[in-house]
């Protein structure tokens, strides 16, 4: 089907099972495991830089991110990193949660990705921005399917230096500083009682 689909692109597959009698021209089919990222790493070493990624694996959480993780620094720029069948985050039996934890599935490093897109504004002192901060450049999510675009997210705050920066921003203020200024405001309206 991707051959068909991609008439000038040369495919690698990977399969946990023995596929190599599927290979042909421009298709090649090795053997491993998705949650295997030394192996992940020698295949991206190999064969990559690539333009696609379609992470239609084991649907484990775990595996998700391990693939994700090892190849998507592999992509070119403008390149896209597709997962499919994100209902299995929400499965215990794959790694997932249909609870309020839901650390380590498939659909929270979705969420950081997102929140990534927006690193610049984080009131974070002395943040650091992670690679994805600063190469994912779009997601679009469908039902049960992803797809991260990589590119350069380098766009700076409007209100805030680039990071790392020393102190916070928006802090809100204790409740103690807070009564201190209203009561400060009441002495001063109670002297100066006009607005200016």
């Amino acid at each position: 089907m991707w051959k068909a689909y991609l008439p000038l692109a040369r495919i690698i597959g990977l399969d946990l099972e023995d596929k190599a009698q599927l290979a042909e021209d421009r298709i090649t089919i090795l053997r491993g495991d998705q949650g295997d990222r030394v192996f992940l790493e020698q295949i991206a070493r190999g064969f990559g830089p690539f333009d696609v990624v379609i992470d239609d694996g084991s649907h484990r959480s775990i595996d998700v991110i391990t693939s994700f993780e090892a190849l998507f620094p592999h992509l070119t720029p403008n390149g896209i990193y597709a997962i499919e069948d994100l209902q299995t985050s929400y499965w215990e039996t794959y790694g997932g949660s249909s609870g309020r934890d839901r650390r380590g599935t498939s659909m929270s490093m979705l969420h950081a990705l997102a929140d990534g897109l927006n690193y610049a504004e984080f009131d974070i002192p002395n943040y650091r921005p992670s690679y994805t901060d600063q190469w994912v450049s779009s997601i679009s999510l469908y039902h049960n399917l992803a797809f991260i675009q990589k590119g350069p997210n380098l766009e700076p705050s409007h209100l805030m230096p680039p990071h790392p920066r020393a102190g916070r921003r928006f802090a809100r203020r204790r409740r103690v500083e807070v009564r201190a200024a209203r009561a400060a405001r009441r002495l001063i309206r109670s002297v100066v009682p006009i607005r200016i």
